[in-house]
């Protein structure tokens, strides 16, 4: 007996698991006890004929076609992102805010002094003093009056105070004499009126 465990032929595997030969007297006999009929195997006899591969074996036999999904290469679609970014340079320098400018105040009226001459009187001269702004009397003064004696000095630390308010309420020269110190007021009065009209000629009463 013999036993052929395997054989190759153009490329194609069999695997004979037994062949059992008997001898008989008429002639040898082959018999083939489990298995298919190996090709190409000469077991005592002549040699059987190859059988023609059939379209399998031939596809077999024919080198494999490579699969276009296995030989094709892997492409990876990588999802490209472009993010524009803007940053601002930390270390720049502030923009200097712009100065604000004042707006210039009007100039201020001007004031004017006006003296009235002095005017005699019984007693002694009197003289009055005006200043104008804005076309007001802002300020009346008796710059002169008798102050001889201590009876002046006593009635035109009176009179003459009493006068210079009444002045600046009338803005006039229509203003009352001082009961007790009749000289004295028409002396102020009688300044005070030639004071006004000179601010009227001058147009700045």
């Amino acid at each position: 007996m013999r036993r052929s465990v395997v054989t190759t032929m153009s490329g194609v595997s069999l695997v004979v698991v037994g062949l059992s030969l008997r001898a008989s007297s008429a002639g040898a006999t082959h018999a083939v006890v489990a298995g298919t009929v190996p090709v190409g195997i000469v077991a005592g006899g002549p040699a059987a004929p190859a059988p023609a591969p059939s379209r399998a074996g031939r596809r077999a036999q024919a080198s494999p076609r490579p699969s276009p999904t296995a030989t094709r290469p892997a492409v990876h679609h990588h999802a490209v992102t472009h993010v524009a970014t803007a940053t601002a340079a930390a270390t720049a320098s502030p923009k200097p805010k712009p100065k604000r400018t004042a707006s210039p105040k009007p100039a201020a009226a001007p004031t004017y002094t006006v003296n009235g001459p002095a005017m005699d009187t019984r007693y002694g001269p009197v003289q009055v003093q005006l200043k104008i702004r804005n076309h007001q009397i802002i300020e009346a003064n008796a710059i002169e009056y008798p102050q001889g004696s201590q009876t002046d000095q006593d009635i035109n630390s009176q009179a003459i105070p009493q006068l210079d308010d009444e002045t600046l309420q009338a803005q006039s020269a229509q203003i009352d004499s001082v009961s007790g110190a009749t000289y004295t007021s028409q002396g102020y009065i009688s300044s005070l009126q030639s004071a006004v009209d000179q601010a009227h000629q001058a147009g700045i009463f």
